[in-house]
């Protein structure tokens, strides 16, 4: 009766054990797969971001003149390789011609690259910027989405530039194969279906997945998740437990469950600092950061510096001398600075200005300037790093008010032992004259004072 009171409590605590441990794993699997999918759903909107940061510098250039149909042609092959996810990227004149295109296309040939009129439309509202379509169906069955942009010259929009993205090949290149290889990632539309996937093979209903919206571009999609490998079920897993455990004394099988469960928060610990620390990396400066062209066109502020200044980022891009946060009252000196950095004269030396918060109140800043150079060794601008010192501009100048008060009290230590000094000093040669001449005064009225008692005073008192 004892051994099989033994043998139940022995089963009843693996059955708790397994199920505890069979949790704790649901749990961990979640957690990943959650990280997972946020990560994945990061690196696209930044992708995007990225992309549509450099086709906007295209279409400035296009609207400045700067770019050629056959320079266009080239510059569109060099996105094409090294954004494969491009299918098409053309330039259209306002009749809806092709100017230039890659893959080429005769010029001149109406051609249209397939999205939504009426959401082309509404972009040519747009300036500089340009937007992303709502996905759509290609010809050929793939999946795709549209940056489209206008071109606008003296106020009247010329043409557009389209370039459209395989949502399949978006996947293909900026999906890391450390998630490919353990989970099949899938963008969906609003009733379900797979409109792109990063693999050929699907997991099984049940296997554990994870969903969410994904904002612009592409929304009204969602980005799932799936681990190919389904969970075996409990009662397996409880067979397969059960035979090692009784062959093993307990104490042994807990030491090494627990050994197992600290590397494995170890584990964790240690890649949730590595995501930590490459978040903070991205988003946590303090420090303001710009980034301008050669002739002085701002391509790039940090969230730190739109702070600073009070502006949106949308609201910076693009923008050119005048800045909105220059004070008025130091226009020309800020001039005068800007050109100096432009033409290479204020390099490794820090530069105090005032800049003006769009709400009114002005600050000091500390700007140090540097070179901008691309991965060819080429300088594209300037980068400038901007620190604001009101707060050690005040401190400073509330230590030499502080300062200039402690001088001026000594001062008037130093004055008051001088005359402190003085009235002693003259006190007592002053108190000896009286003295003498009380008692010369109180000897004259007696009737037998002599001569020489008055000729010794008056000495006295000389």
């Amino acid at each position: 009766m004892g051994a099989a009171l033994a043998i139940l409590m022995i089963f009843l605590l693996l059955g708790v054990l397994l199920w505890l441990f069979d949790r704790d794993e649901q749990a961990g699997d979640r957690d990943q797969l959650i990280r997972d999918v946020l990560w994945v759903e990061q690196a696209l909107q930044f992708q995007f971001d990225s992309e549509r940061t450099r086709l906007s510098r295209l279409v400035a250039d296009v609207e400045q003149g700067q770019v050629s149909p056959q320079n266009f042609t080239v510059q569109a092959r060099q996105f094409a390789q090294i954004l494969p996810e491009i299918a098409d990227i053309a330039w259209f004149d306002e009749a809806g011609r092709i100017v230039a295109a890659f893959p080429q296309r005769v010029a001149g040939e109406e051609v249209r690259i397939e999205p939504d009129p009426n959401v082309l439309e509404s972009t040519m509202l747009l300036h500089r910027s340009g937007a992303f379509t709502q996905p759509w169906l290609r010809a050929n069955g793939k999946a795709a989405i549209a940056f489209v942009a206008p071109i606008v010259r003296d106020e009247k929009r010329t043409g557009q530039i389209i370039a459209v993205f395989t949502l399949d090949a978006v996947l293909n290149q900026h999906v890391p194969w450390w998630i490919a290889e353990k989970r099949a990632v899938n963008l969906k539309d609003t009733s379900g279906k797979v409109l792109a996937s990063r693999s050929t093979i699907q997991p099984s209903e049940n296997a554990p997945s994870h969903t969410i919206e994904i904002g612009a571009p592409l929304r009204e999609m969602t980005l799932t998740l799936a681990s190919y490998r389904e969970r075996r079920s409990l009662a397996h897993n409880g067979l397969v437990v059960a035979m090692v455990v009784l062959g093993l004394f307990a104490a042994a099988g807990l030491a090494a469950r627990e050994r197992q469960l600290r590397k494995r928060r170890a584990a964790e610990i240690a890649r949730d600092d590595e995501f930590a620390f490459r978040k903070a990396m991205e988003g946590s400066l303090l420090v303001g950061i710009r980034a301008r062209d050669l002739d002085g066109q701002l391509l790039y502020a940090n969230e730190a510096f739109c702070k600073m200044v009070g502006y949106s980022l949308d609201e910076l891009i693009g923008k050119s001398p005048p800045m909105p946060y220059w004070v008025p009252e130091q226009f020309e000196l800020t001039r005068r600075t800007h050109e100096a950095v432009l033409a290479g004269q204020a390099i490794g030396q820090g530069i105090e200005l005032k800049f003006q918060h769009r709400d009114g109140h002005k600050f000091d800043v500390l700007i140090y300037e540097a070179p901008l150079i691309d991965a060819q060794g080429v300088q594209r601008g300037w980068m400038g790093s901007v620190l604001d010192i009101s707060d050690r501009k005040r401190a400073e100048e509330f230590a030499r008010a502080q300062t200039e008060r402690m001088q001026h009290t000594a001062r008037l230590v130093t004055m008051g032992e001088m005359a402190s000094l003085l009235a002693h000093d003259l006190n007592q040669p002053l108190a000896a004259i009286r003295s003498y001449q009380t008692g010369l005064e109180n000897r004259l009225q007696t009737p037998d004072v002599s001569r020489e008692e008055v000729a010794m005073a008056l000495q006295a008192i000389g």
